[in-house]
Order: C-alpha cells, then sequence, then structure tokens
C-alpha cells in the first residue's frame, strides 16, 4: 500500500474548504465544525459559498466531459489557497486521483495547474494532524464525538487512517471525549 501523503503544516495558512454535495445537504452543522477546528489549529480559513461539485458522479456515470468540467470548475475556484481542506474522504481521492487523468492530456499547463492543486488537497482531518498542539489549542471542549467509520476493509478509494489518527491524539489529552465506532454493513 502506498505511503499516505501528508501536508507540511504552515501557520496562518489560507485554507479554502470544499464542502461535498451531501455534507451540505444532509450534514451542514459539519461546515461550522470545520471551520473552527481548522481555525483553532491555526489555519486562516474560507468557504466559498457556492462551490462546484468534485465530479464523483459524472465519473462513476462515465460522463467524463462532465466531470473534465467539474474539475477545471474546482480548480478555478480553489487554486489559489494554501491547502484545500476537503470534508469528504470521496470527494478528496476523487481530487488526488482522477483530476491528472482527466485533465493531462488537455494540455501541458493544465496538467501543471492540476497537479500543483492535486498536491494541496487533504482532509479536514489530515490537516488538523499536522497541526502541532492541536489538541492542546482546543481547550474547553466539553461533549461526546461520535465516529462513523463506514468500514475496516478498503472502500472505493481505500482505508483512511487520519481521523482515527486524530481521535487517538486527542484520547492523550484531559478531554471529554468518547469515541466510538459505528459499522454500516
Amino acid at each position: 500500500m502506498a505511503k499516505q501523503r501528508r501536508p507540511k503544516y504552515k501557520k496562518d495558512a489560507r485554507v479554502g474548504l470544499f464542502v461535498s454535495c451531501t455534507t451540505n445537504l444532509f450534514r451542514p452543522s459539519l461546515i461550522k465544525a470545520a471551520v473552527h477546528l481548522l481555525e483553532k489549529a491555526g489555519y486562516e480559513v474560507e468557504a466559498p459559498s457556492i462551490q462546484s461539485c468534485c465530479g464523483l458522479v459524472s465519473l462513476r456515470s462515465n460522463e467524463l466531459d462532465d466531470a473534465r468540467d467539474l474539475a477545471k470548475e474546482v480548480i478555478s475556484q480553489f487554486g489559489h489557497y494554501d491547502f484545500v481542506a476537503v470534508l469528504s474522504p470521496f470527494c478528496a481521492k476523487v481530487f488526488e486521483r482522477a483530476y491528472m487523468p482527466l485533465l493531462s492530456e488537455q494540455s501541458e499547463e493544465l496538467a501543471k495547474i492540476t497537479a500543483k492543486f492535486t498536491r494541496k488537497c487533504f482532509e479536514v482531518s489530515d490537516l488538523l494532524l499536522a497541526a502541532p498542539d492541536f489538541a492542546q489549542n482546543l481547550g474547553g471542549f466539553a461533549g461526546k464525538v461520535a465516529f462513523l467509520d463506514v468500514s475496516d476493509a478498503p472502500n472505493l478509494f481505500g482505508s483512511q487512517v487520519a481521523s482515527r489518527a486524530l481521535l487517538g491524539r486527542w484520547s492523550r489529552f484531559p478531554l471529554s471525549i468518547s469515541p466510538r465506532s459505528a459499522r454500516l454493513r
């Protein structure tokens, strides 16, 4: 299995929060929570109010022209940030694994722009893990954290471990966090 890519922390880095279609529709509270946590980690965060789809549905439907158009739009919307924080692991993997094959043959310049974009896209939990002393900066947090792990086997794009590592780091500090894992079968 390939080594997991990790971001290098930059205090006050400008982060664009990419909100997935499903998060926006079904769990909009996660947007506010992600902004709060990323800011606590020392990032400057913007969540643009108008965002494109990552293109996963178009890819799975083999509508490659539509997927290319969406990829170009996302890169245009988020290309100027230091990092792109992605709430959905599926969208993060679309950026990482699908955008280069979709766009690299269109032009050498577009290939360079796409490569630069994909290198700065990470799941929110990866950016939080990169922040030194992040767990200690949460001070005053009291509550429970529910962690939904949809599979203990690799999924469509492979298993992700950043969120588990982040929860493990929190458990070493005096916070009132009770991680639990639920499995969908």
